[in-house]
Protein backbone atom coordinates (compact mmCIF):
# COMPACT_ATOMS: atom_id res chain seq x y z
CA UNK A 1 0.00 0.00 0.00
CA UNK A 2 1.00 3.51 -0.88
CA UNK A 3 0.77 6.29 2.26
CA UNK A 4 1.71 10.03 1.09
CA UNK A 5 1.80 12.77 3.76
CA UNK A 6 1.62 16.15 1.67
CA UNK A 7 1.00 19.62 2.75
CA UNK A 8 -2.22 20.78 0.76
CA UNK A 9 -3.38 24.88 -0.34
CA UNK A 10 -3.99 25.51 2.30
CA UNK A 11 -1.27 24.76 4.82
CA UNK A 12 -2.84 21.24 6.25
CA UNK A 13 -0.66 17.88 6.49
CA UNK A 14 -2.45 15.27 4.77
CA UNK A 15 -2.06 11.55 5.17
CA UNK A 16 -3.84 9.65 1.59
CA UNK A 17 -3.46 6.15 1.17
CA UNK A 18 -4.05 3.82 -2.34
CA UNK A 19 -7.22 1.41 -0.16
CA UNK A 20 -5.33 0.24 2.62
CA UNK A 21 -6.26 -3.12 4.19
CA UNK A 22 -8.47 -3.45 7.62
CA UNK A 23 -5.13 -4.94 9.30
CA UNK A 24 -2.82 -1.91 7.77
CA UNK A 25 -4.97 0.42 9.09
CA UNK A 26 -4.58 -0.72 12.74
CA UNK A 27 -1.11 -0.71 12.00
CA UNK A 28 -0.72 2.89 11.52
CA UNK A 29 -3.47 3.85 14.23
CA UNK A 30 -1.33 1.83 16.54
CA UNK A 31 1.93 3.57 15.55
CA UNK A 32 0.29 7.46 15.52
CA UNK A 33 -1.10 6.24 19.49
CA UNK A 34 2.34 4.53 20.27
CA UNK A 35 0.48 1.58 22.02
CA UNK A 36 0.03 -1.86 21.63
CA UNK A 37 -2.57 -4.11 20.68
CA UNK A 38 -3.13 -5.04 23.45
CA UNK A 39 -2.89 -1.83 25.47
CA UNK A 40 -5.63 -0.84 22.29
CA UNK A 41 -8.23 -3.58 23.92
CA UNK A 42 -7.44 -2.41 27.00
CA UNK A 43 -8.01 1.27 26.09
CA UNK A 44 -11.64 0.67 24.17
CA UNK A 45 -12.86 -1.69 26.71
CA UNK A 46 -12.43 -5.02 25.66
CA UNK A 47 -12.47 -8.53 27.10
CA UNK A 48 -9.16 -9.20 25.96
CA UNK A 49 -6.83 -8.59 22.87
CA UNK A 50 -9.07 -11.55 19.99
CA UNK A 51 -10.81 -9.07 18.39
CA UNK A 52 -7.56 -6.80 17.53
CA UNK A 53 -5.52 -9.36 17.00
CA UNK A 54 -7.75 -10.76 14.25
CA UNK A 55 -7.88 -7.57 12.58
CA UNK A 56 -4.11 -7.61 12.66
CA UNK A 57 -4.15 -11.08 11.36
CA UNK A 58 -6.20 -9.84 8.53
CA UNK A 59 -9.01 -12.63 9.88
CA UNK A 60 -11.57 -9.90 10.11
CA UNK A 61 -11.91 -6.09 9.00
CA UNK A 62 -12.77 -3.54 11.04
CA UNK A 63 -16.30 -3.55 12.44
CA UNK A 64 -18.38 -0.56 12.30
CA UNK A 65 -19.22 -1.51 15.98
CA UNK A 66 -15.17 -1.56 16.39
CA UNK A 67 -14.51 1.73 14.84
CA UNK A 68 -17.02 3.35 17.21
CA UNK A 69 -15.06 2.06 20.02
CA UNK A 70 -11.95 3.53 18.56
CA UNK A 71 -13.33 6.64 17.58
CA UNK A 72 -15.13 7.12 20.85
CA UNK A 73 -11.93 6.46 22.74
CA UNK A 74 -10.02 8.41 20.36
CA UNK A 75 -11.80 10.83 19.21
CA UNK A 76 -8.97 12.87 16.75
CA UNK A 77 -9.62 9.61 14.43
CA UNK A 78 -11.81 9.52 11.39
CA UNK A 79 -14.32 7.19 11.51
CA UNK A 80 -14.67 6.56 7.79
CA UNK A 81 -11.31 6.46 7.42
CA UNK A 82 -10.86 3.47 9.73
CA UNK A 83 -13.94 1.66 8.16
CA UNK A 84 -13.36 2.30 4.23
CA UNK A 85 -9.62 3.71 4.18
CA UNK A 86 -11.03 6.49 2.58
CA UNK A 87 -9.95 10.47 3.58
CA UNK A 88 -7.69 11.22 6.24
CA UNK A 89 -6.38 8.91 9.18
CA UNK A 90 -7.49 12.16 11.65
CA UNK A 91 -10.15 14.80 11.75
CA UNK A 92 -8.25 17.54 13.06
CA UNK A 93 -5.01 17.84 10.70
CA UNK A 94 -1.99 19.71 11.98
CA UNK A 95 -2.00 23.75 10.24
CA UNK A 96 1.69 24.00 9.76
CA UNK A 97 2.12 28.37 9.43
CA UNK A 98 5.24 28.70 11.89
CA UNK A 99 7.79 26.86 13.65
CA UNK A 100 7.24 24.97 16.74
CA UNK A 101 6.79 27.59 19.96
CA UNK A 102 7.82 26.83 23.43
CA UNK A 103 4.08 25.79 24.18
CA UNK A 104 4.63 23.17 21.61
CA UNK A 105 7.12 22.10 22.52
CA UNK A 106 5.41 21.37 26.42
CA UNK A 107 3.16 19.90 24.35
CA UNK A 108 4.76 17.31 22.81
CA UNK A 109 7.10 16.80 26.01
CA UNK A 110 3.43 16.09 28.18
CA UNK A 111 2.52 13.60 25.20
CA UNK A 112 5.57 11.82 25.42
CA UNK A 113 5.41 11.39 29.05
CA UNK A 114 1.58 10.29 28.77
CA UNK A 115 2.84 7.87 26.37
CA UNK A 116 5.50 6.82 28.36
CA UNK A 117 3.14 6.28 31.36
CA UNK A 118 0.44 4.38 29.30
CA UNK A 119 3.93 2.33 28.16
CA UNK A 120 4.76 1.81 31.68
CA UNK A 121 1.32 0.83 32.75
CA UNK A 122 0.87 -1.84 29.85
CA UNK A 123 4.09 -3.15 30.92
CA UNK A 124 3.24 -3.68 34.96
CA UNK A 125 0.01 -5.14 33.42
CA UNK A 126 2.31 -7.72 32.03
CA UNK A 127 4.54 -8.37 34.29
CA UNK A 128 1.07 -9.27 37.03
CA UNK A 129 0.13 -11.61 34.09
CA UNK A 130 2.78 -13.11 34.03
CA UNK A 131 3.58 -13.09 37.61
CA UNK A 132 0.13 -14.87 37.78
CA UNK A 133 1.29 -17.24 35.28
CA UNK A 134 3.98 -18.12 36.84
CA UNK A 135 2.35 -18.83 40.09
CA UNK A 136 -0.21 -21.28 38.62
CA UNK A 137 2.73 -23.24 36.79
CA UNK A 138 4.17 -23.46 40.28
CA UNK A 139 1.05 -24.89 41.54
CA UNK A 140 0.75 -27.55 39.31
CA UNK A 141 4.53 -28.65 39.70
CA UNK A 142 3.90 -28.70 43.16
CA UNK A 143 0.71 -30.71 42.45
CA UNK A 144 2.44 -32.76 39.93
CA UNK A 145 5.41 -33.00 42.79
CA UNK A 146 2.74 -34.39 45.43
CA UNK A 147 1.59 -37.04 42.59
CA UNK A 148 4.21 -38.37 42.26
CA UNK A 149 5.70 -38.76 45.91
CA UNK A 150 2.29 -40.98 45.92
CA UNK A 151 3.00 -43.04 43.57
CA UNK A 152 6.16 -43.50 44.43
CA UNK A 153 4.95 -44.83 48.14
CA UNK A 154 2.85 -46.84 46.24
CA UNK A 155 5.23 -48.50 43.98
CA UNK A 156 7.21 -49.05 47.83
CA UNK A 157 4.56 -51.10 49.01
CA UNK A 158 3.46 -52.92 45.64
CA UNK A 159 7.53 -54.00 45.17
CA UNK A 160 7.91 -56.97 47.96
CA UNK A 161 4.74 -58.64 46.21
CA UNK A 162 5.96 -57.78 42.91
CA UNK A 163 9.61 -59.41 42.95
CA UNK A 164 7.62 -62.95 44.40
Amino acid sequence: MTNNFKINSTNILTFTNNKMKSSERLEEILKYLKISANKLSVEIGLKDNTKIYHIKKDRNDISPEMAKLITDRFSEINYSWLLTGEGEMLNNQTMIHEPPTEHYALAEKEKIIEWLNRELEDKRGMIRHLIDESNQKNNEINRLKSELDMLKEELKKKEPSLKK
